[in-house]
């Protein structure tokens, strides 16, 4: 089996938004043998997931067709955090927010594979430039819309 990590990453919104879900449903479990099991409502019993695998229809499907992104099961189980940290990156509302968000996961990011933090650098740079952007242009406005000085009248043809 691949390793995932050259992946493309089709639909990664949708498979973290579902591994948040799953994570604030209390439906990841660790075992002690370094695999987890993720609970759902399709499978009774849930799914074992590795770093490498999932057993999972969506994640068998895609990597027959070459596609070595992780599953949402993945996402909840090994990289939990950096879902949840996406998840609170794209609610931040300032560019101060957002360095907040990252500075507090900063040190549990350390600890997971680099497919995930890649990913989450990604979704960092992409809020941080919509944000800047959203800075800029509030910027321009309020100098358009700032309110002039009143004028002392006129000499000659010229507003003093």
């Amino acid at each position: 089996m691949k390793p995932y990590i050259n992946s493309t990453y089709t639909n990664k919104t949708d498979r973290i938004e579902k591994a948040v879900a799953l994570i604030e449903q209390g439906k990841v479990y660790s075992h002690h043998n370094g695999t987890f099991r993720v609970l759902t409502e399709r499978f009774a019993g849930g799914y074992t997931v590795t770093l490498t695998s999932c057993d999972c229809d969506d994640f068998e499907q895609r990597q027959a067709a070459g596609d070595n992104a992780p599953c949402k099961h993945q996402w909840a189980a090994i990289g939990a955090t950096a879902a949840m940290l996406i998840a609170d990156l794209r609610k931040a509302a300032t560019l101060a927010a957002l360095e907040a968000t990252g500075k507090q996961y900063a040190r549990a990011m350390t600890t997971l594979p680099e497919v995930f933090k890649g990913i989450a650098r990604s979704e960092y740079r992409k809020r941080y430039d919509a944000l800047a952007a959203e800075s800029r242009e509030d910027a321009r406005l309020e100098i358009l819309i700032k309110p002039q000085p009143k004028s002392n009248g006129t000499y000659g043809a010229i507003e003093i």
